[in-house]
């Protein structure tokens, strides 16, 4: 999040933030911290401040820290990069370095995961007097970047691009040698999360008169593969207070925490097994601690509430990530109130009971058929497009049979499906984009069947 300045009269905002989002890590640049001399790339150094808080938990944990990481060695006060962490992140810190206030490369160390370099970027804007500065902080992303490849280490880098990745985007492609920062995405095989969660990203910065998307999270593969949420936000909702005209941009994903939950269900690496809480056993205490221990992070995080869903799903893959998030969330707060004992498994030759199984088997069949007309996608795959006939021929030659096993799933939970029109007899150019909605929605209310089923 870009502060605009004058960081120290912002922190207590900056820590609300982190503590309302429920963060493990925040990137803030142009923090207008600097210095009035040169200082050697050599001979440049970060400062650290830790920040005590306490936090109202269950087991009324009485201090926990923040560390805040700050690259103070840009010549003016329009520079100055800080990372503020929480104690478990800065707990795995392996190599911290900077350069001349515009970023921070931390290297961190997570025990069952490849090294992570997270680098947070302060880059100068377009102009004469940074043209110097420009080109050694992108020689110097590009040589960090170089590094972490060579050593088979995931990336995050993310923060103030001070470049419009839209009007880069749809650059003409003979100028993609022309050096720019945003060439990193290509080279090092980045994506951009939240282009990638969006349709339509909105804008990251505002001004009276325009507005551009230059604030920007690229990671390697494996770590978008583990990201469930991404979304930016204007910090003016929650804190009532405008400190920055630009938004917060951020992501949440499993790829740190796959090694932290603290109660996993029993057996749970067993295939042929499976767990699930026995809620008749759960007491009224526990169950109350449930609820308001839910309501109060769904509150705090703002993810529930209706305008945010409102403003923010614009689409039917925003819808799904929201969803995803939300499940994610009530059952990572399962996992830290109900205990081992509270778990009923199943353990036998099959993974659930038989009629649990067939309806997981019926959500494969209906996959599998999606999964092969998103292949053959003629706006994904352009070559395919023309002659029209033979993209027509080749969609519809397993489409008799594919559309068979529909009817009758359609057939055999028709209380359910009532409101899904029932598939075409051809696919056409024209239906092909309905079909694919149909069938999304299908597989859909079929897992919100089995986990109901599941649970009873």
């Amino acid at each position: 999040m870009n502060i605009h300045g004058a960081i120290h009269a912002k922190i207590h905002d900056i820590i609300n933030i982190f503590k309302l989002k429920s963060l493990s890590l925040l990137c803030i640049t142009e923090t207008g911290k600097f210095t009035d001399y040169d200082i050697p790339t050599e001979n440049q150094k970060i400062t650290k401040e830790i920040i005590p808080l306490t936090y109202n938990t269950k087991d009324n944990t009485p201090q926990v820290r923040l560390t805040l990481i700050s690259d103070t060695n840009g010549r003016h006060s329009g520079s100055g990069v800080s990372v503020l962490l929480s104690q478990h992140f800065y707990n795995h810190i392996q190599k911290i370095s900077c350069f001349h206030g515009r970023l921070i490369s931390i290297d961190f160390g997570f025990k069952g995961r490849r090294p992570t370099r997270i680098i947070s970027i302060y880059f100068p804007t377009k102009s004469q007097n940074n043209k110097q500065i420009s080109h050694d902080t992108t020689r110097k992303i590009t040589e960090l970047l170089d590094e972490a490849t060579r050593k088979n280490y995931e990336i995050i880098i993310l923060g103030d691009f001070n470049r419009d990745i839209n009007k880069y985007l749809l650059r003409n492609p003979s100028s993609s040698r022309t050096p720019h920062i945003l060439n990193i995405i290509d080279k090092f095989h980045l994506t951009d999360i939240i282009g990638k969660f969006f349709l339509s990203p909105k804008p990251t910065w505002f001004s009276s008169t325009s507005s551009s998307r230059i604030d920007l999270i690229l990671s390697t593969q494996n770590i978008f593969d583990s990201t469930y949420y991404a979304n930016s936000l204007d910090t003016e909702s929650i804190l009532h207070a405008k400190i920055t005209d630009h938004h917060l941009i951020f992501f949440l994903t499993d790829f740190f925490n796959a090694h932290l939950h603290n109660n996993p269900p029993p057996n749970a690496s067993k295939s042929s097994s499976h767990s699930h809480i026995n809620y008749p056993k759960v007491t009224k205490e526990l169950w109350d601690y449930y609820n308001n221990l839910s309501n109060t992070i769904h509150v705090n995080n703002l993810f529930t509430h209706l305008t945010f869903i409102q403003e923010s799903a614009d689409s039917f893959a925003d819808i799904n990530h929201l969803t995803t998030y939300i499940v994610k969330l009530i059952n990572d707060i399962k996992r830290q109130i109900f205990t081992k004992d509270l778990y009923t498994t199943f353990n036998n030759s099959f993974k659930y009971p038989l009629k649990i199984a067939q309806l997981n088997n019926d959500i494969l069949k209906v996959t599998k058929i999606l999964y092969y007309l998103n292949k053959l996608n003629p706006l994904r795959n352009p070559q395919i497009q023309h002659p029209f006939t033979s993209w027509s021929q080749k969609v519809n030659d397993l489409w008799p049979l594919n559309r068979h096993k529909l009817l009758r799933l359609t057939t055999t939970y028709s209380p359910i499906f009532d409101n899904i029109p029932n598939p075409p007899s051809f696919i056409t150019m024209s239906n092909y984009s309905d079909t694919i909605l149909s069938l999304r929605t299908l597989v859909s209310l079929l897992r919100t069947k089995f986990k109901e089923d599941l649970d009873s």
